[in-house]
């Protein structure tokens, strides 16, 4: 402990001087200044100083050197709402060794009970207060906030921030806000197609297909749709009217013309009317020429087309592209695909459910009006491989002959359109080798080759022949089917268990 000083006193240590400005004892209230002035040191040590009161210790400081406070810096206070306490932060410069009090003066004025967005307070109150986050969009000062453009019958997440004064001031925390948009009346229109079929002299089988709206034309949750028929050309016109929660929509109704009008509903109302007119007869309404479909990959499909013959795109309605996989259950496929076009169009690429290695009925309309004419048809598919298997071959003794014939292959084993059989023979008794007797080729206009036949009049009596049977698509020949071992002679035939080899 140092010894009392009298004024302007110096008291020498071993570490160095230290110089008071008043004389000892220092009365409470008196400002002192003490200065210590150290020796070189030789390690590194600190300079105690202490200030007394009455005897007794009152303040102690270790430190090489005191600083007085520097003037605080980037000086920064938020408080959390309007009922909050102010938090401050600053850059207080140097250090001065000794514990120092710094004092921040608010001048904040009245609070206000609640928060309102973007109307000022005293101007020192809105640049520190930050609004709270837990605002809704209703609550700020009974405004809502107008947005345009959102789909309907969506869940949208927002994210909110406010702040006091609008041009300087604190944001607030992000606060987020969940809502679903209400739903809207049905914008879109139906897409619709049909099939028709006689089912006897009086009565024809209509099947309605229709694609469901989009989201942004569905407007919400579709609850029904309604499907209402009108008869043409009848001063009574029997109509009727149903309602479905399906996509498709079969009725047996006399056979005469209708205009058949199907529309989408949810809680809001009802889509535009979509409207066809199915026809008996289409003998005046001539199909697309020279329909081709070339295939594409990765499950595409180019179908072209000419307009039917004497008529100019200008005087049709479009043109519809109906497809649908060769040899399916039509049970598994209640549903063709199709696509309508307008009528500058004479191409398309067909994607949807077109899959690899299958083949598929592909036929265009030519739409009159609302009406579709008659259809012209090809097979086609996207890409293909040799079959799998060959046909079944069948043999039946005829007085000139041996009548073949074949089953078709199953559908998935054809890998793709078939396009022709091969019947090879092989005479047993000479040892020759196998030769392609005859050719049956399929049209790519053919619908389905269920069976084909070939007659094999050139036999020679006595000897014994081994026949079989292949098919082939555009990328090669498939193995051979079930081989028939056959003699003319006797008439008599005999099946070859397994594929006999050559």
């Amino acid at each position: 402990m140092a010894p009392k000083l009298s004024h302007g006193a110096v008291e020498t240590c071993d570490d160095g001087n230290m110089t008071a400005n008043v004389a000892s004892p220092v009365q409470p209230g008196t400002s002192v200044t003490l200065s210590c002035q150290l020796n070189p040191l030789q390690h590194t040590g600190l300079c105690r100083t202490v200030i007394f009161l009455n005897s007794s210790e009152l303040i102690t400081s270790y430190s090489s050197a005191v600083n007085p406070p520097d003037e605080p810096r980037n000086v920064s206070c938020i408080q959390n709402g309007t009922d909050g306490h102010p938090t401050c932060t600053w850059d207080k410069g140097r250090l001065t060794y000794i514990s120092t009090t710094y004092v921040a003066g608010l001048p904040l004025g009245t609070k206000n009970t609640a928060c309102h967005c973007l109307q000022p307070l005293s101007p020192h109150e809105s640049d520190i207060i930050r609004p709270l986050s837990s605002l809704k969009v209703e609550s700020l000062s009974g405004e809502k906030c107008g947005l345009y453009g959102l789909e309907p019958h969506t869940d949208y997440e927002f994210h909110l921030s406010c702040k006091i004064h609008p041009e300087r001031g604190l944001w607030s925390n992000w606060h987020v806000y969940q809502t679903r948009t209400p739903e809207a009346v049905p914008t879109g229109l139906l897409d619709v197609w049909y099939r028709q079929q006689d089912v006897d002299n009086q009565r024809q089988n209509i099947s309605l297909f229709w694609k469901a709206l989009s989201r942004s034309e569905a407007g919400g949750r579709t609850l029904q749709y309604r499907v209402s028929f009108e008869a043409l050309g009848q001063q009574r016109s029997p109509a009727g009217e149903d309602i479905t929660n399906h996509t498709s929509y079969t009725r047996v109704m006399p056979r005469v013309g209708y205009k058949i009008t199907v529309t989408a509903e949810n809680s809001r109302g009802r889509s535009p009317p979509a409207s066809i007119i199915t026809s008996l007869g289409t003998q005046g309404l001539p199909p697309p020429q020279e329909v081709s479909a070339v295939a594409m990959g990765n499950s595409s499909i180019l179908v072209s087309w000419k307009p039917p013959a004497g008529l100019v795109a200008s005087s049709l309605g479009g043109y519809v592209v109906e497809w649908a996989e060769l040899g399916r259950d039509t049970g598994l496929e209640p549903h063709p695909a199709w696509v309508k076009l307008p009528a500058s169009n004479l191409s398309t690429v067909i994607t949807e459910h077109i899959k690899d290695n299958v083949c598929y009925q592909i036929s265009v309309f030519a739409l009159y009006e609302d009406r579709a004419g008659q259809g012209a048809s090809v097979r086609g598919h996207s890409r293909a491989e040799a079959p799998l298997a060959g046909p079944q071959v069948y043999t039946t003794p005829r007085a000139n002959g041996i009548l073949v014939s074949w089953a078709p292959i199953p559908a998935h084993q054809q890998r793709g359109c078939i396009t022709g059989y091969h019947l090879y023979l092989q005479n047993k008794d000479r040892e020759e080798a196998p030769a392609v007797y005859g050719r049956c080729l399929v049209e790519t206009e053919a619908r389905w080759v269920a069976q084909c036949w070939l007659l094999m009049a050139h036999l020679q009596p006595g000897d014994h022949y081994t026949i079989w049977m292949t098919a082939s698509t555009t990328a090669g020949e498939g193995p051979r089917g079930n081989s028939e071992l056959l003699s003319l002679e006797s008439m008599s035939l005999c099946r070859a268990g397994g594929q006999e080899k050559s």
